[in-house]
């Protein structure tokens, strides 16, 4: 069926004003322009999914035409992991036969503020899942959070308070590998592990990453013995790359220089069982990721009012509380859970890990997930602070999220765009910024903070944070939703197969 341009152009426009509900682009078109004709139904979601990328890309100005499958796309590109090089074709993935498709939805917009910039930001963040609920859950905590945002920036103003209604912290604790070694007895071992964690190779280790990286270095090692065997977990700063293949890289050439007897002959009995022994710990959820880190540390944090909380989730503070207490540690601490202390923390993020080309086994330990949530003190601002009584503060910590920025399968396909999607805030300010002259310190501030891949992994650590808010906005509106008997029921059967109750 030919479609008529202008109508396009005027949904389009009603779409932006808000006269239709972005959510609601399918129904609406498939009505209005086909007439509820059930062999025009494939024609009209595409069309609504069409405009919906379009208005995207107009209000970030990204071009997102891998992710729409648009014609252009089709024609010029596929996705491409293989590499010619001078000894012949580096595959990237053997055998391949073309590329698996999952549904790719955008949420937000969730406004977080960034310490270099003056103002807080919207950002948005693509999700790529088949299950229905996921997006719908997460807008509705995003919402949520922003009016607990407006509410924070409005008491500032009249009381002079600095404090934020959302809150976010990144660590960057490095990627690990950790050969296993054997020695000839104990005594052996546990000389070897004392000559390891007195520091005794450490400049050694960082002087053959420094000649053999462009990004990453060293950080440091500490060694683990048993018996006549010994743990080397060697922690590595890989940049903007999430750095699995990179930490191989220089645990294999720090081995090699470490067992070379003729170099270090107080170790020439010392012989190398496997370059992993498991206490990396990658792909597997582990108490030694949490307590020594792996990847990034990352925390974000939000204060509710009680106003907020009916309105928006029909619950009360105190329910949040008692359900996260009974469900999420003492419910996850009864089924033998140590890492995840939490109500969905995977399915975030195995939906942002999905769509932006990120390893998707590191899921394991990535959404190692605790989730906490208190009352707010009526001093927690200041005090006779209205939006205190009842409040809610509820909060996350990932303590081994395992992301990169480059890398792995960030640079390809639609993955590429996704990230556009994601840090289209931060260029289109540094575009901004440049046509006022007065503004140059921010400039070189955010190209800083954005591109200095060698020293503080900008992208990465903004990424991090988005995607610990993401998990705090599916975590608050999960636990409010089974705060309220069947809604949980009722939403997923009603968002995924139309069913009501």
């Amino acid at each position: 069926m030919e479609l008529d341009n202008e109508k396009l152009k005027e949904i389009k426009e009603a779409v932006k004003k808000r006269e239709i509900k972005l959510y609601r682009l399918e129904e609406y078109i498939f009505k209005e322009l086909f007439n509820s004709d059930a062999e025009q139904f494939r024609q009209a979601i595409e069309t609504a999914e069409n405009i919906r990328a379009e208005i995207i890309e107009e209000n970030l100005g990204v071009t997102l035409d891998k992710i729409k499958d648009s014609d252009k796309y089709k024609e010029k590109d596929f996705i491409n992991t293989s590499k010619l090089k001078e000894e012949g074709v580096v595959k990237g993935t053997e055998l391949k036969i073309g590329t698996a498709k999952i549904p790719l939805s955008i949420s937000g917009p969730i406004s977080m503020k960034l310490p270099f910039l003056d103002d807080a930001k919207d950002f948005f963040i693509p999700i790529a899942t088949n299950e229905a609920a996921l997006v719908a859950g997460l807008n509705r905590g995003f919402k949520a959070m922003n009016l607990a945002s407006e509410n924070f920036n409005k008491i500032g103003n009249e009381k002079n308070v600095t404090k934020k209604a959302l809150t976010t912290s990144v660590v960057y604790n490095g990627m690990t590998r950790a050969p296993l070694l054997e020695a000839p007895d104990i005594i052996s071992a546990q000389k070897f592990a004392e000559n390891i964690n007195s520091g005794k190779y450490n400049q050694m280790f960082s002087k053959i990453v420094q000649e053999n990286a462009e990004y990453s270095k060293f950080m440091d090692v500490k060694a683990f013995q048993i018996q006549n065997k010994i743990w080397l977990r060697l922690r590595f700063n890989t940049g903007e790359a999430m750095g699995m293949n990179s930490a191989v890289k220089y645990t294999t050439l720090i081995m090699k220089e470490l067992l070379d007897s003729n170099k270090h002959p107080e170790n020439k009995n010392i012989t190398l069982i496997a370059l992993s022994g498991n206490l990396c710990c990658d792909k597997k959820a582990a108490m030694i990721n949490i307590t020594e880190g792996r990847g990034y540390k990352v925390e974000a944090s939000i204060i509710i009012s009680a106003e907020i909380l009916k309105n928006v989730f029909n619950v009360t503070a105190d329910k949040i509380i008692k359900l996260n207490f009974w469900k999420n540690h003492f419910g996850s601490s009864l089924a033998g859970s140590v890492t995840g202390l939490n109500a969905n923390a995977a399915n975030t993020i195995a939906a942002i890990f999905a769509a932006c080309g990120q390893d998707l086994a590191q899921i394991v330990e990535s959404s190692t997930c605790y989730t906490f949530a208190a009352p707010v003190l009526e001093d927690t601002i200041s005090s006779g602070c209205e939006v205190c009584k009842g409040a809610l503060k509820f909060s996350v910590t990932l303590p081994c999220l395992e992301i990169g920025t480059i890398g792995g399968g960030t640079g390809f396909g639609t993955a590429k765009e996704a990230f556009k999607v994601i840090f289209s805030p931060l260029y289109k300010e540094i575009e901004k910024q440049k046509k006022e002259e007065s503004k140059e310190v921010l400039i070189d501030d955010l190209n800083k903070y954005i591109n200095d891949e060698e020293t503080s992994n900008p992208k990465s650590t903004i990424f991090a944070q988005l995607i610990a808010v993401a998990v705090l906005a599916q975590e608050l509106n999960l636990l409010a939703v089974l705060a309220n008997e069947y809604a949980l029921c009722d939403s997923h059967m009603m968002l995924a197969r139309g069913e009501r109750s």
